[in-house]
């Protein structure tokens, strides 16, 4: 009794999963050098929507802010 019912549980875990997750890239950003670490979200401009901040390390060495609903360039430092 208790394998069945544990089957029947995982069984629905899975199909009310399987479609859970869906990712996909709505815009990237072609930056010069290799960028892996910290990154912050804010409203920095004041217009309701977030921008993304981050850095780049090596041969760069720039900070990046970018709007966040579309990818485009806000500031670069």
């Amino acid at each position: 009794m208790n394998k069945h019912l544990f089957s029947t549980a995982l069984a629905y875990f899975i199909l009310l999963n399987a479609n859970a997750q869906k990712p996909s890239i709505k815009w990237w950003y072609n930056t010069n050098d290799f960028s892996a670490g910290q990154s912050a979200a804010k409203d920095f401009d004041g217009d309701g929507k977030y921008e993304i901040t981050f850095g780049c390390y090596r041969n760069d060495s720039t900070i990046y802010a970018l709007n966040a609903e579309n990818g485009s360039l806000l500031l670069e430092v």
